[in-house]
């Protein structure tokens, strides 16, 4: 499950569709903010076994907002519990990398709250051709160890279903 829209606009195509849902949220905080609201309810209603590219809304400014506003933290913060609860898996996604920024999404410390709630972790691409399948991996797992992430989950086929299974990273 992923969320690529805030208020009716499709936020990771094109700079001006961004720009007309931060004018209808009525800045870029607020449609941050609508963002995590629309993860957190994807999350509680669709309940999808893994959460994709959880902080995709920071690719229009380039930014982990380290010092983002306490109402982004706290909503932001609000949709990781929601992906908790579903009991989801979070995307860690190397489509940041192939943007140009210096991590995977989600930002370090949204990884780090994460890990805190104890959401499991896998590994995505977000390719779009075959030349991008896998990349960047070897720095996503460096990226999470780094963060004192020491294992992903990967799902597997089992008889009743799709079966977790903890990959150790190191």
């Amino acid at each position: 499950g992923s969320v690529h829209y805030v208020a009716g606009h499709i936020i990771d195509y094109k700079e001006e569709r961004f720009a007309r849902a931060v004018a209808d949220c009525g800045g870029i905080g607020a449609a941050c903010v609508q963002y995590y609201r629309n993860v957190a309810e994807m999350a509680e209603t669709l309940r999808p076994e893994v959460v994709g590219h959880f902080d995709l809304v920071r690719q229009r400014f380039a930014d982990d907002y380290s010092a983002a506003p306490p109402a982004l933290r706290r909503a932001a913060l609000e949709a990781l519990e929601a992906v908790r609860d579903c009991g989801a898996i979070l995307d860690i996604n190397t489509g940041g990398l192939r943007k140009g920024f210096g991590h995977p999404y989600p930002a370090p410390w949204i990884v780090g709250a994460a890990h805190g709630m104890g959401i499991p972790m896998c590994f995505g691409d977000d390719s779009h051709s075959a030349a991008q399948v896998g990349y960047g991996l070897d720095t996503a797992r460096n990226y999470l160890l780094a963060l004192g992430v020491n294992s992903v989950t990967v799902l597997e086929p089992g008889t009743a279903g799709l079966n977790r299974r903890a990959v150790p990273l190191a």
